[in-house]
C-alpha cells in the first residue's frame, strides 16, 4: 500500500500532547464529559495499538512517552483548575487589589488604562490572602499622571474582581489562564494608590536601561525599536499599533522569527570570519538565543524560533537533515509539556499558524510564482501569500476582521523591516558602547519613517472584511484544507483536488450559515 504521508515521531507526539490538552481542558470545563471520556479512550486506544503495530520493540518505550504524553497536560489543567476553584470565592466581590506591576500599562480598544499585576494580595474587610497567577487591572483614564506606573512599582486599587475559570469555556478566559492572569478587575482612577516600594527583575533593568538610551539618543521612532527589539508594544502610539494591525504587518512590532533568523545570520556571519567550527557555533548561539529570550520573557515566538534556530544548527554540526516540520513540532511539544494552556493563546495559535502555512505552502505558491516572477521575487511572494493564507481564518476568529492589502503591505515593508532590524540592533550595540556613533540609528529612523507613513496610508483606505463569532469548526478545516492541498500530502492531484474542494464547499457552508 503506497503511503500517503511520512511518518515522523515527534509530529505524532505532539499532536496527541494537544489532543490531551484540549480533552483535558473539555473535561474541566464539563461540556458532554461522557463523550469527551469515551473518544480521548478510543484515540488512546487506536494510537496505542498503530504504535505497537509501526515499532514493536521500542513499544515499551513509546507507551511510556505516550502516557506522560497524555498524563502531563491533565494533571497540569487539573491544578489550574483546582485553582480557579479556590479564587472562585472572591469573584464578584468588590476588594482592594494589591500587587506589583510586571507589565507596563497598555491601552486596549476601549479605552481603557491597562496593568498586569504579579506579587497580588487580595484584601477584604476582614482577610488579606496572596494570590497564585497574576491579575490584570483595567482603569478608566481621566488625564492623570500616568508617569508613575513602571514596571516595578507596587501598587493598590479598588474595584470587582472577575476570576477567570474553565467553566464558561470561552477563549477570553482561556487565553488569559494562559498567560497565568487568574482574575481581571475593573477600578476607578481614583481608587489606584501607587507606592514608593520597587521591585525590578534582572531582564526588566536590561530592557528598561535600553529604552532610556534610545531615548537619549533622539531616536524617533525609540517605542518601536524598543518593541521590535524586545516584543513590547506597551510605548507605542495606539494609532501607530492601529495601523499595523489593519494592514496585517503588526508582526514586526513582536520578536518572531524573522528577527531570530537575521540575529542569526550575523552571528554566524561573523563567526564564518573567525573560521569557527559548526559544534562552536551550535554552542555560542544556543547562549545567545537563550540569554536574548530571557531578555524577551521568554516568549512564545521567541522560544519556538530559538528551538528551531538551535535544532537547525545541530543538524548542521551533526552533518545530517533537517526537516522543519519536526523542528516546528519540537519546538512545539516541548512548550506545551511544560504550558499546557499555551495552546489557548493567542500569541502562540498565531505564531504556529504562521510558521506551518509557511512549511506546508511555500513550495506551492513558489511553483506557480516561478511562471512569472524571478526566482527571489516568488520565493518572497510564495512566503507572503502562504502566510496569509494560513492566517487568514484564525485573524477573524480572533480578531473578527482581515483585510486582503496586507499582502502588499507584507510585500513592501518586510524587506526594509528586515533591514531597519539589522540597522537597530548593530546600531543601538554600538551606540550604547560609543555614544557618539548613536547617529547610526537615524538610518534606522528613516527606514521606520517609511513603514509608518506607508502603513498609515493603506489604513486608511484599505478594504477590511469583518465576521462576528466565526465558527471555531471553520478554522479547523482552514487548517484540514491548507495539510490536503501541500506537498505534505501524497495523492493524486485529481484526489486531492476533490478532497480540497470538499473542505472548503464544507467551510464556506459554516461560514455562511
Amino acid at each position: 500500500m503506497k503511503k500517503i504521508m511520512n511518518f515522523r515521531p515527534i509530529v505524532m507526539l505532539c499532536l496527541s500532547l494537544i489532543l490531551g490538552i484540549i480533552c483535558a481542558t473539555f473535561v474541566f470545563i464539563g461540556q458532554n464529559l461522557k463523550l469527551v471520556f469515551l473518544i480521548m479512550s478510543a484515540l488512546i486506544f487506536i494510537s496505542l495499538v498503530i504504535l505497537a503495530i509501526i515499532f514493536k520493540k521500542k513499544f515499551i518505550v513509546l507507551l511510556s512517552v505516550a502516557v506522560l504524553v497524555f498524563a502531563v497536560p491533565i494533571s497540569v489543567v487539573f491544578a489550574n483548575q483546582k485553582l480557579c476553584n479556590s479564587n472562585m470565592k472572591y469573584s464578584g466581590e468588590e476588594i482592594v487589589v494589591s500587587g506589583r506591576v510586571c507589565e507596563n500599562y497598555t491601552f486596549s480598544s476601549g479605552g481603557y488604562l491597562c496593568l498586569t499585576l504579579d506579587s497580588v494580595e487580595f484584601i477584604g474587610a476582614n482577610y488579606k490572602e496572596e494570590v497564585k497567577g497574576k491579575v490584570r487591572v483595567y482603569i478608566a483614564p481621566q488625564n492623570n499622571d500616568l508617569s508613575k506606573l513602571t514596571v516595578g512599582r507596587f501598587v493598590s486599587c479598588f474595584g470587582e474582581v472577575n476570576v477567570n475559570n474553565f467553566n464558561d469555556g470561552s477563549k477570553y478566559s482561556l487565553s488569559n489562564l494562559s498567560n497565568n492572569i487568574v482574575a481581571t478587575t475593573f477600578a476607578k482612577y481614583s481608587s489606584l494608590s501607587v507606592k514608593d516600594e520597587t521591585k525590578v527583575s534582572l531582564d526588566e533593568k536590561a530592557r528598561d536601561y535600553v529604552y532610556q538610551k534610545l531615548q537619549g539618543f533622539n531616536t524617533e521612532y525609540a517605542e518601536i525599536g524598543y518593541g521590535i527589539m524586545f516584543g513590547e508594544d506597551s510605548f507605542i502610539e495606539e494609532e501607530i499599533i492601529g495601523s499595523f494591525r489593519t494592514t496585517g504587518i503588526a508582526h514586526i512590532l513582536s520578536v518572531s522569527g524573522l528577527h531570530i533568523s537575521i540575529i542569526v545570520g550575523v552571528v554566524i556571519f561573523i563567526l564564518s570570519k573567525l573560521k569557527t567550527s559548526n559544534r562552536v557555533n551550535l554552542a555560542i548561539m544556543s547562549i545567545i538565543l537563550i540569554i536574548y529570550a530571557y531578555f524577551c520573557g521568554f516568549s512564545v515566538s521567541v522560544i519556538r524560533a530559538s528551538i528551531m534556530a538551535i535544532a537547525f544548527l545541530y543538524f548542521k554540526a551533526r552533518h545530517k537533515n533537517y526537516d522543519r516540520l519536526s523542528s516546528l513540532s519540537l519546538s512545539a511539544f516541548l512548550i506545551l509539556l511544560f504550558k499546557p494552556l499555551k495552546l489557548f493563546n493567542v500569541s502562540f495559535i498565531l505564531s504556529y499558524a504562521a510558521v506551518l502555512s509557511i512549511i506546508l505552502l511555500t513550495h506551492l505558491f513558489e511553483r506557480l510564482f516561478d511562471k512569472c516572477f524571478y526566482s527571489k521575487m516568488a520565493k518572497s511572494l510564495a512566503v507572503i501569500f502562504a502566510v496569509q493564507l494560513g492566517l487568514m481564518l484564525v485573524q477573524l476568529y480572533f480578531f473578527k476582521q482581515y483585510s486582503p492589502v496586507s499582502i502588499l503591505c507584507n510585500f513592501v515593508t518586510i524587506p526594509i523591516s528586515t533591514v531597519a532590524f539589522v540597522i537597530l540592533i548593530v546600531g543601538t550595540l554600538v551606540s550604547l558602547l560609543f555614544p557618539f556613533m548613536s547617529f547610526i540609528l537615524k538610518a534606522y529612523d528613516f527606514l521606520m519613517g517609511i513603514i509608518v507613513r506607508f502603513n498609515f496610508t493603506l489604513s486608511k483606505t484599505a478594504l477590511v472584511f469583518v465576521v462576528n463569532n466565526l465558527n471555531f469548526f471553520v478554522v479547523l478545516l482552514g487548517l484540514l484544507f491548507i495539510v490536503t492541498i501541500s506537498d505534505y500530502l501524497f495523492i493524486k492531484k485529481r484526489y486531492k483536488a476533490i478532497s480540497a474542494s470538499s473542505v472548503f464547499v464544507l467551510a464556506l457552508v459554516l461560514l455562511l450559515a
